[in-house]
């Protein structure tokens, strides 16, 4: 017996109609600050689903067990994906505030043939319904051993579609600045974020069912996904600094010459402490640490996604009000709400007696 999709449940429609009225209401006052927060926090809601989607599709590619171990997990991400896509709806309409090609006074600065709304809402209608199909086909084939052919065209697509949406969302708040890197850096957060969830859920589970987790291989593919996110956001901000030009400087000096560098160190330090122990065999093996680990990058992809937009906002620095975490609220509690209740049903007989087995 298959399981079902998650179902939209009054918890959800209550909180989401409750969250969407507190955001409007609240950015009545201050629309730019109160969209860019839920932003950030969209974000984050998004990665989850898209970078999950893509680990299915390369476990499809490589094999393994330690796919098998992760899939349950990643496809009850996946299966999450139209709810994520739904919270964007505040974006959509607060489009005119959040990006400055989208007002009359800033349109000179910005290529208008390219960046107009009705453009805009058809590259994200095209990218959203490109997610949807390819999380209905990796759903429908997880289970099986051949769909490598699917599963390599749907990475292709899901690193192009990531690349026009890092232009769409984040890089086109900046006049004048341009990153080739970007589109392949938000794609390797997505799958770190992801994958972080994923272990953390099935250490916890596999710890309270009683069962022994691969936990040297949740240990590697952290560490891989981990040092791959860190080489291209490192290698984005080196050849920006070496070039030094007023582009890249609309980017980056905000970011270093104020209050900002702080979580900028923050996004280099955690990570990096993270990485260190994840090489000696002792924390590999041991299942407390991994957890642990697994939050924290978690978190430290919660803080890349600050930093990827409220710059741009807070360009002196951080400016904190009760207006950023209401918005952050408003995004993740509706998320939660669909979550927590609406998680789908264990798998079919068969894949519950090998996740069992391993």
């Amino acid at each position: 017996m298959k399981r079902r999709a998650p179902a939209i449940g009054w918890r959800f429609i209550a909180a989401l109609a409750i969250g969407w009225l507190v955001l409007w209401l609240v950015a009545l006052r201050d629309p730019e600050r109160v969209f860019t927060a839920y932003l950030a926090a969209w974000l984050l809601l998004l990665a989850i689903p898209l970078g999950s989607l893509c680990l299915l599709m390369i476990h499809a590619l490589t094999g393994g067990e330690r796919g098998r171990e992760l899939r349950r997990h990643c496809t009850d991400a996946v299966r999450c994906l139209p709810l994520s896509l739904l919270l964007s709806l505040p974006l959509m309409c607060g489009a005119p505030w959040l990006f400055g090609w989208a007002q009359a006074a800033h349109r000179d600065d910005w290529p208008v043939h390219y960046l107009n709304l009705p453009f805009f809402y058809l590259r994200c209608a095209a990218c959203f319904a490109c997610w949807l199909m390819l999380a209905r086909g990796a759903v429908r084939r997880a289970g099986r051993d051949a769909w490598t052919g699917y599963a390599a065209g749907g990475l292709i697509l899901m690193l192009l579609s990531t690349s026009i949406g890092a232009v769409d969302w984040i890089m086109s708040r900046v006049a004048g600045w341009h990153s080739t890197a970007l589109g392949a850096t938000l794609f390797a957060s997505q799958l770190l974020t992801a994958l972080a969830f994923a272990v953390w859920r099935h250490l916890r589970d596999a710890t309270q069912a009683g069962l022994a987790p691969r936990r040297q291989d949740m240990a590697n593919l952290l560490l891989v996904a981990a040092l791959g996110w860190g080489y291209l956001a490192f290698m984005d901000y080196l050849t920006a600094w070496i070039s030094d030009l007023p582009a890249d400087n609309a980017w980056y000096l905000p970011r270093l010459r104020t209050d900002w560098r702080w979580l900028g160190a923050t996004l280099a330090v955690v990570p990096l402490s993270c990485i260190l122990p994840l090489l000696a065999r002792a924390v590999k093996q041991s299942v407390t640490p991994l957890r642990w680990i697994a939050g924290l990058l978690f978190v430290t992809q919660a803080f890349y996604d600050l930093w990827l937009v409220l710059p741009d906002v807070h360009r002196g620095g951080p400016a904190w009000s009760w207006r950023e975490p209401l918005a952050w609220l408003c995004a993740t509690g509706p998320a939660i709400c669909a979550w927590i209740p609406g998680k789908t049903r264990r798998v079919d007989t068969d894949a519950r007696a090998m996740d069992a087995a391993t």
